[in-house]
């Protein structure tokens, strides 16, 4: 028969078995719920960290600087225009008439209209047709000692108070075209054609795309 104090051993060792056994289920509860946490997290698209490599394009929500401003279309600031080329019946009651070299130009907002026949197509104009405001959303260009003023497809240059058409500047960088351009691929490499210029996609110094003028590469 067992004793009192015998008893009361088996007791003490059953209570702290119990509790061993309590606390082990507690931390297994707790590190199943973390981990459930962190999967319901990576679902609902919560940042989750990842090794950066520029050369990698990871499958996150924040991404390099570098590759969110790439693959725009040559034409995304202007895409909500008309596209070059565009034949027309109406234009603006508002619009300005410019006679140059024997053709009447119609001007509205930036977008050069040509007649043809009863209607208009939407043009480049001719060079030494001068406005004396620039259309709202125009770039400037700096090369050297002078600055292009550059608006949908249309290069300008200040003169006294008026700002006059102008051939394309090689190297002029700018960020859009005008819907209408051809896209020419020479050795492997893309250019895109608009009015007879030539421009090579590239990628600036804070990672923006940009279109750089180029020399005819097929000559």
């Amino acid at each position: 028969m067992s004793s009192p104090r015998h008893i009361t051993t088996k007791k003490s060792a059953m209570k702290i078995l119990i509790k061993t056994i309590a606390i082990l289920l507690l931390v297994t509860a707790s590190a199943d719920a973390t981990a459930q946490q962190k999967k319901q997290n990576h679902k609902k698209g919560r940042p989750v960290a990842v090794h950066k490599d520029k050369h990698v394009k990871h499958n996150v929500k924040h991404v390099h600087a570098y590759h969110k401003h790439i693959h725009h279309t040559p034409h995304y600031r202007y895409s909500s225009l008309p596209r070059r080329g565009t034949i027309v019946n109406t234009i603006h009651n508002n619009s300005i008439i410019f006679n140059h070299a024997g053709i009447s130009f119609h001007y509205h907002a930036g977008i050069w209209y040509k007649p043809q026949g009863s209607q208009w197509v939407i043009v480049r104009p001719t060079n030494g047709i001068r406005i004396k405001t620039l259309p709202v959303g125009y770039r400037k260009v700096v090369l050297g000692p002078k600055v292009y003023y550059y608006y949908y497809g249309t290069y300008y240059l200040q003169k006294n108070n008026e700002y006059e058409v102008v051939d394309a500047p090689l190297n002029a960088a700018i960020d859009s075209l005008p819907d209408g351009y051809h896209t020419v691929i020479v050795d492997g490499k893309e250019y895109y054609e608009l009015d007879g210029v030539y421009y090579m996609p590239s990628i600036d110094s804070t990672g923006e795309e940009i279109l750089i003028v180029v020399a005819n590469p097929i000559n």
